[in-house]
């Protein structure tokens, strides 16, 4: 981001800052007007970028060469007509053939140039691109009895009913355990080490972590424009995850999540042969766990791993923290309850991850 667009950007997040400042609002207040700020900021001083032509060897002389043949072949049909479709339709594919191959040989310069400059995500990217090739859309799918749906709605409510089953898969498990086990936490005559609101220095260190390319989350904001608001931008993220530590709740778009179907393979009109990518998550989280597991109790991402929000709870109020989750996520998705007795042998641990993905796969399917 140019150096002026950046202050720009900066200054309206000021001035949010200052208008918030000494103002009682709610987390959700808070939060809406600092999106709305960082996206229309962004959209006044840089605007957003035009879709890649996927074509762009294909210039006005292929056109015109290729309407020339198109018209040919519109007329009445003589001998003589005939081969002059012919032979303009031989030079429209003889030019249009010259042009991808230009286009071929410059991409292939480029990829030099990016591997002799370190540009390797550019580089390989690039590379994927040219070696899939396009790819049609796919606008249809098929019902539970195989038959083809066009209609728009009973597309979005079959892909509905397809994650609604296979998110909850485990949802009746859950509740059987719950039946058995009684819940004997009251709230009270607990001690819980009471723990600091993060400081504005681990905001700002969290976010110099955040990785660049990566594609947002429901709000539309990546990292990029996170990190190109500097220390106000700090201020207002600090404001912002304070008050959801103070009140304990969050705001509703952190609640959200948008669903990315990944195929795997056969039939793509198919739901099933689509998987989705919340258990992804989970065992992603599960062997992360298992990794700070096996580090020092005084290791940052230990300490985060057992943390707890700051304060004293509500009478009745159930404990949220990382590791109940995790916890809870080793009990349905691995069948393990002292997860981290087997988290201690690194291997086992890799082992148990790779048998739950194994049984999710066959779930699936």
């Amino acid at each position: 981001m140019e150096s002026d667009k950046r202050e720009a950007f900066q200054n309206k997040i000021k001035e949010i800052n200052d208008n918030r400042a000494n103002k009682e609002v709610t987390i959700e207040g808070i939060w809406v007007d600092f999106k709305t700020a960082i996206i229309t900021e962004a959209e006044k001083t840089l605007g957003y970028q035009e879709k890649q032509d996927n074509t762009e060897w294909f210039d006005e002389e292929c056109r015109e060469s290729i309407n020339l043949k198109n018209k040919k072949y519109m007329e009445r049909p003589t001998r003589a007509r005939n081969e002059a479709y012919k032979e303009a339709r031989r030079k429209a594919d003889k030019i249009c053939r010259k042009k991808k191959q230009a286009f071929l040989n410059e991409q292939l310069l480029q990829l030099e140039e990016d591997f002799k400059n370190n540009k390797t995500k550019n580089a390989f990217g690039q590379i994927k691109y040219m070696k899939e090739g396009f790819k049609p859309k796919t606008e249809f799918t098929r019902d539970k009895k195989g038959l083809l749906i066009d209609n728009k709605i009973e597309i979005m409510n079959t892909w509905k009913e397809y994650f609604e089953q296979l998110l909850n898969q485990n949802q009746n498990m859950e509740d059987n355990e719950d039946n058995e086990e009684e819940n004997t936490d009251d709230g009270e005559g607990e001690e819980e080490e009471i723990i600091e609101p993060p400081t504005k220095e681990e905001v700002e260190e969290a976010l110099k972590e955040q990785k660049l390319n990566k594609a947002p989350g429901g709000d539309n904001i990546p990292a990029e424009l996170l990190k190109a608001g500097g220390q106000e931008g700090i201020i207002a993220l600090h404001r912002i995850i304070n008050k959801v530590w103070e009140e304990e709740k969050i705001p509703e778009d952190w609640g959200k999540s948008i669903i990315c179907p990944i195929f795997k393979k056969g039939d793509k009109l198919t739901c099933i042969n689509y998987r989705e990518i919340s258990v992804t998550i989970k065992l992603k989280r599960l062997q992360w766990a298992g990794h700070v597991q096996r580090m020092d109790k005084e290791r940052i991402p230990k300490k985060i791993l057992y943390s707890t929000t700051g304060g004293r709870r509500r009478a009745g109020k159930p404990r949220t923290r990382w590791i109940d989750a995790v916890e809870e996520d080793a009990k349905k998705l691995m069948g393990v309850r002292n997860w981290k007795r087997a988290a201690q042998d690194r291997e086992e641990w890799r082992g148990l991850i790779r048998e739950a993905k194994a049984r999710h796969r066959a779930v699936a399917t």
